[in-house]
This record gives structure tokens, C-alpha cells and sequence, in this order.
């Protein structure tokens, strides 16, 4: 069953609140709690978690811990995921620095074509040549690979990281990227998401 991008985006956002409730030791949490703290109605909270299966008592709630650690299971984040990522720009070094540990993500190594910034250690992480992609992906068990290079370099560093048997890869290179072996492509774009927001803002304005 093919679930609605939608969906997991609230899953992600579902699971952020739970961890919020956890640290104050909330045990059990109702669809409307939860609804509430995300922003959204308890009917939409009731048909998502719907998908994966029977959640909860009627009139009772959620366990907390639980549900928690059942999204975990379903987004895949009950197991350490290793992240290699290539450009150490601007974006490159700020996503070094990102605690993603946190989430079960770990970025192992990092790759570059400047010789400059080869070498380097940021974050406890090293700054290994772009060419050593594909070796180190596999010899190193990767399954994601973020791209922060150049759109002109994006599909050459794609193909690096597929050629290392990576599964799935997240591009901040706006341009499209051709996928080979059923790899699976997300793309951040932060000026598509502004021009939402825009959107939205002008929207509001005009319903006033």
C-alpha cells in the first residue's frame, strides 16, 4: 500500500510531539492531545495512525511509549541509518554540525572535490576526496547520502553514491536527478517551500 507523502510528514511530526510528552512522563495521550500539539484535527491524527493498524482504546488513548516506538518501527527509525555527505559548502558544513544523531542518523564521512577542505575533521567527522565516493559507500555499509553540491555536479555525484550501492539519497541541488536500482530521491527545496509560505500569507490576506 502506497501511503500519502502527507501522511508521513504528520508521522515525523506525531512522533516529535510524543517525544515532547515522554520527557514530561505522559503515559497515555489522547488522538486530541496529540491533534492539538500538531496542529491538526483528531480525525486526521485517527486516520493516519489507521494505516499501520489498531492504535489505542476508545475513550482511553494511546500509550505513549507505545506508539512511539511503533512509529519508530514504521519510519525506520528504531535502527541507526550511516549518512555519508557530499559538498562540504556552506550547507555541506552546517549539516555536519546538525545533531542528527538524535534521529538515528549518523554521518560517517564526507566528500569534496576542493583539495583545501580534504582532510579536514568537522564535527568529528572526516573530509575524504570526492573520487573515494563510491569505495567508502559501500566498504562502509551506507544507505543514504545527502548531495550539497553544485546543481551542475548533482547527477555526477548521484551516480558516485548509486555506483556505492547507496538506497536512498536526499538533494539540496535543485535540479532532477535520474535515479538507477530503485534508489529513492528526496529533494530539499528551501525557495519552493518560502514560495508556500508566500502563498499561504497572501491567501490569509485575502480571506480577511
Amino acid at each position: 500500500m502506497k501511503l500519502p507523502r502527507n501522511t508521513i510528514r504528520r508521522l515525523s511530526h506525531y512522533l516529535r510531539c510524543l517525544d515532547i510528552l515522554d520527557l514530561k512522563g505522559v503515559q497515555l495521550v489522547k488522538s486530541r492531545e496529540l491533534a492539538c500539539m500538531c496542529r491538526v484535527s483528531d480525525s486526521l491524527v485517527r486516520r493516519d495512525l489507521s494505516y499501520f493498524g489498531d492504535f489505542g482504546k476508545k475513550g482511553v488513548g494511546y500509550n505513549l511509549p507505545e506508539l512511539r516506538e511503533r512509529i519508530l518501527q514504521i519510519m525506520g527509525l528504531d535502527k541507526v541509518r550511516k549518512v555519508v555527505l557530499c559538498g562540504v559548502g556552506n550547507i555541506g558544513t552546517a549539516l555536519l554540525r546538525y545533531p542528527f544523531k538524535e534521529r538515528n542518523f549518523e554521518i560517517i564521512a564526507a566528500f569534496d572535490t576542493d583539495p583545501g577542505k580534504v582532510g579536514m575533521v568537522i564535527n568529528g567527522i572526516r573530509v575524504y576526496p570526492a573520487e573515494k565516493t563510491s569505495e567508502l559507500t559501500r566498504e562502509l555499509g551506507v544507505e543514504i547520502g545527502i548531495i550539497a553540491v553544485p546543481p551542475e555536479a548533482a547527477q555526477r555525484t548521484a551516480d558516485l553514491l548509486m555506483e556505492g550501492g547507496i538506497e536512498g539519497i536526499l538533494s539540496f541541488a535543485l535540479i532532477p536527478i535520474e535515479p538507477k536500482n530503485d534508489v529513492v530521491i528526496q529533494y530539499v527545496e528551501i525557495a519552493t517551500e518560502l514560495e508556500i509560505l508566500s502563498f499561504e500569507i497572501e491567501e490569509r490576506k485575502r480571506r480577511r
